[in-house]
């Protein structure tokens, strides 16, 4: 991942887990995710994505789409591998 590549709100990356989180986390949410927001988190470069899909339970019979910051450069659970 190029750490200078502007990401832009909109497009689709592909994830790769690298943790046992991050890989579980591919395994339930699948790994094209959405680029909604792009910012900071703790300080550190991020992007905020969605997943594809509605995949997390919200309540019984209710799924919404997963939310989360991933690193721009070195996160622990995730690697961006395209965009």
């Amino acid at each position: 991942m190029n750490p200078m590549r502007d990401f832009v709100v909109g497009e689709w990356v592909v994830l790769k887990g690298i943790s046992r989180h991050g890989k579980q986390r591919i395994d339930q949410h699948g790994n094209d995710w959405q680029v909604r927001d792009i910012g900071t988190f703790n300080g550190i470069r991020c992007i905020s994505v969605l997943s594809e899909d509605a995949t997390f339970k919200l309540a019984p019979g209710h799924k919404v789409r997963d939310m989360r910051w991933v690193h721009m450069n070195d996160d622990p659970n995730f690697d961006i591998v395209e965009g």
